[in-house]
């Protein structure tokens, strides 16, 4: 499943994007937030792609399109799923579930704030995300291998480049950042009737103070062996290395059945109480 996260720096110029966007896939599927199905690694066929999409999106530099079939995706299979708030992943590639993901993905990037600004996204960049209302663009410059993390209705800049572009290895850059939340569980999967979705450990302003029942998803996932200590992996090697070295260190002694069976036995007890007071109401 982490085929990519053998990759070393020496591998490839952008080995440093390639490790990190597989380890925050895999971690979710860690935490049961996504399957394994969910995720398609590379490399990925140049049939895959949209290649007339690509071009009339502006999206013609031959090195990002190269580094597109090197990057795992997550495929839209009906569910959102988030992986920061109002966030969702961008799948470049075509797909059983979505044959037109390709296409669509490539006018976005173009023109992510469906306000036809088609020049906000110069050949030579990827957009890794897709900012739903209020929601992040994840903005890689292929040439300059800096991310810029853009949110275009709350950000006060006008344009993307106006904000600060993070090298790969910078500590606050911010898909970097994104990793150690979901490591730490200061974003926790919840889910409510079997779909996931994402909560938020910090509250305001961007989300709600974590209610009872995210806490509760908290405290299953630590009650189950996850390692939250983990985030703060140090030693040796590149931020993208020591953050696989901690996903495995976190994962370690986590007991996933044990989660389901803790998931489970909430979920039954919420749907008898729920039974119960619908009971006590109508008997009134």
């Amino acid at each position: 499943m982490n085929s990519s996260n053998n990759l070393s720096l020496a591998d490839d110029q952008h080995a440093a994007l390639i490790i990190s966007i597989t380890t925050l896939y895999v971690l979710l599927t860690d935490l049961q937030y996504l399957t394994p199905q969910d995720i398609r690694l590379p490399k990925h066929a140049a049939t895959d792609f949209d290649t007339t999409a690509a071009a009339e999106a502006g999206f013609t530099d031959p090195e990002a399109l190269a580094l597109l079939r090197r990057l795992p995706f997550v495929i839209d299979n009906g569910a959102d799923f988030l992986i920061t708030y109002e966030t969702v992943p961008l799948c470049y590639i075509n797909t059983e579930e979505d044959s037109g993901a390709s296409e669509e993905a490539f006018d976005f990037a173009r023109d992510p704030t469906y306000q036809d600004q088609t020049d906000l996204m110069p050949d030579g960049v990827i957009n890794l995300t897709r900012a739903k209302n209020g929601g992040t663009s994840l903005i890689y410059n292929v040439k300059r291998k800096t991310i810029t993390a853009w949110n275009h209705f709350n950000d006060e800049v006008e344009r993307w480049q106006e904000n600060t572009a993070y090298g790969m290895d910078e500590e606050e850059n911010p898909l970097y950042v994104w990793i150690r939340n979901w490591m730490s569980l200061v974003w926790v999967p919840h889910f409510v009737n079997d779909s996931p979705t994402f909560e938020s450990m910090e509250g305001p302003p961007q989300c709600e103070e974590p209610d009872e029942e995210t806490r509760a998803s908290y405290q299953m996932y630590i009650d189950s062996g996850w390692d939250i200590s983990a985030a703060q992996e140090g030693g040796s090697g590149s931020i993208p290395e020591r953050l696989e070295r901690a996903r495995l260190r976190a994962k370690r002694e986590f007991r996933s059945d044990e989660l389901q069976l803790r998931r489970e036995k909430r979920q039954d007890m919420l749907r008898q109480n729920e039974e119960k007071w619908d009971e006590d109401w109508h008997a009134q």
